[in-house]
């Protein structure tokens, strides 16, 4: 008997695997059958879970008007409602912990400076992600309220800036999302 290279062993084998599979109806019906009716159903799956009015708190520390503009206009977004403004974290967060909210928007201090200076502007978006379909409906609300103020107070401070500034304003980016795992910091699962 001839000898086979190893290459011709593993043709070998792969062809005699395929016809074993194409000759079985069960496991075709789930390799074709599954994977076309998963591909029809799965945006059906998701259809009536759109999230609306995920209640959310506020810290405000800026007590601008600039922040209670970005308040009203979050309020305002179908995705979030304002359940109420906490005095401080703690107290956002204890409404988080007890499931009051499902987030806590804050506002620094120094938000309105930041944006009037051109400065990129930063508030912090705390969620929970026990259903990430309330992480994603606070995060594109906010995001979208960041852009409106982008859209209605960029274009009346480039007016002073020289052809230079107005180059930077122009490439600058006006939300720069970067998200942070409290608990889990690998983001992943350690084998112990």
């Amino acid at each position: 008997m001839k000898k086979l290279s190893k290459l011709q062993q593993i043709s070998f084998i792969i062809r005699r695997e395929f016809v074993a599979i194409s000759t079985s109806y069960a496991i075709l019906l789930v390799l074709i059958g599954g994977i076309f009716v998963y591909g029809l159903l799965y945006n059906y799956m998701y259809a009536p879970n759109i999230v609306t009015n995920v209640p959310v708190a506020v810290v405000d520390n800026s007590h601008s008007q600039l922040s209670r503009n970005f308040i009203r206009w979050l309020d305002a977004t179908p995705q979030t409602e304002i359940y109420d403004q906490a005095i401080d974290y703690h107290e956002a967060k204890e409404w988080m912990k007890t499931g009051k909210v499902q987030g806590i928007i804050y506002l620094p201090h120094d938000f309105e400076e930041r944006v009037f200076r051109g400065d990129e502007a930063v508030f912090s978006l705390y969620a929970t992600t026990d259903a990430f379909l309330y992480f994603e409906a606070l995060q594109s609300s906010s995001s979208l309220v960041m852009l409106a103020i982008n859209d209605k107070y960029r274009p009346d401070g480039a007016v002073f800036l020289p052809p230079q500034g107005l180059l930077a304003v122009a490439m600058a980016q006006p939300i720069n999302v970067s998200g942070t795992a409290l608990y889990n910091y690998t983001e992943g699962y350690d084998l112990i």
